[in-house]
């Protein structure tokens, strides 16, 4: 019998909580050896490269800069800061630009591309918070 049916037929006859879900008595830490760190289920807390936090997706450290990118509850994207300083804030329903291939730099520098949305749609090269070049989307440099 499918799991679908084992659940429905469970929750039917009162089994199962309201909503179907089951409780995890344990928890468990999952190693995330692509970047060296970690993810606690019970807390929700990732942890890569020493920083830790909800939502944590990268964090890279370069001659005493810190670049995070995380998941903030309720953002669209996601946030990135370099030393406490907010690049892209995830939360800001203004700015609707896709924000990718973000890097950091030894030398403590930073880039990433940014693309604007809608019919008259951009994408921007940022490095060190400035425009350095600025085409139509979907055009060729």
């Amino acid at each position: 019998m499918p799991n679908f049916l084992i659940a429905l037929v469970a929750l039917s006859v009162g089994l199962l909580p309201a909503g179907g879900a089951i409780a995890m008595e344990e928890a468990f830490t999952v190693a995330l050896t692509g970047k060296k760190g970690s993810f606690d289920t019970a807390t929700g807390i990732t942890t890569i490269n020493g920083e830790a936090r909800r939502g944590l997706v990268a964090a890279n450290a370069r001659r005493g800069q810190t670049m995070l990118r995380y998941w903030q509850s309720g953002a669209f994207r996601e946030t990135i800061t370099l030393n406490d300083v907010v690049l892209v804030d995830g939360l800001d329903v203004s700015d609707t630009a896709r924000v990718f291939g973000f890097r950091l730099a030894r030398d403590g520098s930073y880039v990433y591309l940014r693309s604007t949305k809608g019919p008259k749609a951009r994408v921007q090269l940022i490095q060190d918070g400035q425009i350095v070049r600025d085409w139509p989307r979907g055009h060729h440099l």
